[in-house]
């Protein structure tokens, strides 16, 4: 038996090498895993990027329509005031016409 275990017994300096590459392959493994987060990173920020554009979009349309809106109900009160002075003359020229013929 001694002889088999003589055979298991591996050279320090040859332990060292099988430490050295342990410790590499582990490095590797974990310098791959920071690649990998940092590619979905870079992914994650450019879809957060086109998220700001489109959501900037989105504010500028709203605020286009707010002022089309503003637009459109200021043109609607200038002509209910004009209808209403049009109407008002009306009532005027009728009760002139009224007044007269009475």
């Amino acid at each position: 038996m001694p002889a088999a275990t003589a055979a298991t017994k591996v050279p320090p300096a040859v332990g060292a090498v099988i430490v050295s590459l342990r410790n590499q392959k582990q490095i590797a493994a974990v310098h791959a895993e920071t690649r990998t987060q940092t590619n979905t990173l870079a992914e994650q920020s450019h879809t957060l990027a086109v998220v700001q554009n489109v959501a900037e979009a989105q504010g500028a349309a709203i605020q286009e329509v707010h002022l089309a809106t503003n637009g459109m109900k200021a043109r609607l009160e200038e002509v209910a005031r004009k209808e209403g002075h049009a109407e008002g003359v009306a009532d005027e020229k009728a009760k002139e016409h009224k007044e007269r013929d009475t």
